[in-house]
């Protein structure tokens, strides 16, 4: 054989030795992940027998929606509270009422004593006024009548019983002087 032959076929050996040990660099990293998918493989039939091993809890997903449902029905129809308001306005209208009363009736008192006084006044006066301008008869009858009250207390008594027998005494005149007017109208008629 030829010496350019074998330095072809050493060319050839040396170039088919580098693809090899490149490919062989190459297999390498391929071999490395064939082992992390080999565990992941692993790791994924573990996980996968344990998901079989849980049995899902049917029970407790039933009674989960049959609470949720009933909370739902609650949540539509919401409790409701009464209350009940005490109002104790009453109580204060009931006093505002009766101390308007009570001022209402001491006005009206104060009104009415007022109109009395004044009528005491204007007596009072009118007795003074006789008293300065009357004459020595009518001064002297006044004192009389002065002692006289002062000595008998049942004088006031004394003199309305009388003024009341000259009133009946008035009606029963004013009365008979109407019936004789009525007989003399009668009496008229007749003739």
């Amino acid at each position: 054989m030829s010496e350019a032959l074998l330095v072809l076929m050493i060319d050839r050996l040396d170039e088919l030795q580098r693809r090899i040990d490149s490919l062989g660099e190459k297999l390498e990293p391929i071999s490395r992940q064939s082992e992390t998918m080999s565990v992941i493989i692993t790791k994924v039939d573990a996980v996968r027998s344990d998901v079989q091993n849980i049995s899902f809890p049917v029970a407790e997903i039933r009674e989960l929606s049959i609470n949720l449902d009933t909370t739902i029905d609650l949540l539509k129809r919401p409790v409701k509270k009464e209350i009940i308001h005490h109002h104790h306005a009453t109580k204060v209208l009931w006093v505002t009422a009766a101390l308007f009363l009570i001022i209402c009736l001491l006005s009206t008192g104060w009104y009415l004593t007022k109109d009395a006084l004044l009528r005491y006044k204007e007596s009072d006066t009118k007795y003074r006024y006789l008293k300065l301008q009357a004459g020595k008869g009518l001064s002297n009858a006044l004192y009389f009548i002065d002692s006289l009250y002062i000595k008998d207390g049942s004088m006031r008594d004394k003199v309305i019983s009388k003024e009341e027998e000259n009133q009946r005494k008035f009606d029963l005149l004013e009365k008979a002087y109407k019936m004789e007017k009525a007989a003399n109208e009668l009496e008229q008629q007749v003739n």
